[in-house]
């Protein structure tokens, strides 16, 4: 989030309040009930983009990663396609 903020005021936007909101429906009706932005995966608003009820805000020179991480339970049985899938992402 830290990133997000620095890359925003790198922009020209102005500092503002966050507040976290961990479920994404709720963060997309809060943006469409006009109480602020949201910074969401583009996938997650397809819907609202199609409609017409959200707008991405593009910001000039603005780029975001978000890790992932593969987890799995030790010892637990892993099919087959579950291990090529740990193997293919340990070759990375």
């Amino acid at each position: 989030m830290a990133s997000s903020l620095l890359s925003c005021a790198a922009a020209g936007l102005s500092a503002a309040e966050i507040i976290p909101i961990d479920s994404l429906t709720a963060q997309k009706h809060m943006v469409e009930a006009a109480f602020g932005l949201a910074l969401l995966p583009k996938s997650s608003v397809d819907e609202e983009l199609r409609t017409g009820t959200l707008h991405v805000l593009k910001i000039p020179g603005m780029r975001s990663t978000i890790p992932v991480v593969l987890v799995h339970r030790r010892r637990a049985y892993l099919s087959g396609a579950a291990r090529r899938l740990l193997a293919v992402l340990k070759e990375e």
